[in-house]
């Protein structure tokens, strides 16, 4: 049982602060990077998206973004919730949303790299 015990209050430690402060680190890291800038407006808007808006918001051209949308859609961060022959709704997946939730969590990371 104490193992089992000890188990358990290591994972939830280590999911507190840990994975906020590495979130947090990755996000400032690839703060520029495409991927990272979709996935932070899907998750602030929190509902549906067209191709339009999210170009528009996140300053990626059409083509260049429908081919990170669906690189996003096959590792299940993005889902298209609407299909049409002119129109494409796009929204974020719970892991997608967990992921934005942690980045807001995170402290932020002033000191970091310093001694």
């Amino acid at each position: 049982m104490s193992r089992t015990e000890s188990k358990s209050e290591r994972t939830a430690s280590i999911c507190g602060d840990v994975h906020c402060e590495a979130c947090a680190a990755l996000l400032d890291l690839y703060e520029f990077d495409a991927y990272v800038r979709i996935l932070m407006f899907l998750a602030s808007i929190g509902s549906f998206c067209s191709i339009r808006k999210l170009s528009k918001n996140t300053g990626i051209g059409h083509k260049a973004l429908v081919k990170k949308l669906e690189e996003l859609m096959r590792v299940g961060l993005v889902e298209m919730a609407y299909e049409n022959s002119n129109l494409r709704l796009y929204k974020p997946t719970q892991k997608a949303l967990a992921l934005a939730n942690l980045a807001r969590r995170a402290p932020p990371l002033g000191g970091l790299g310093t001694k």
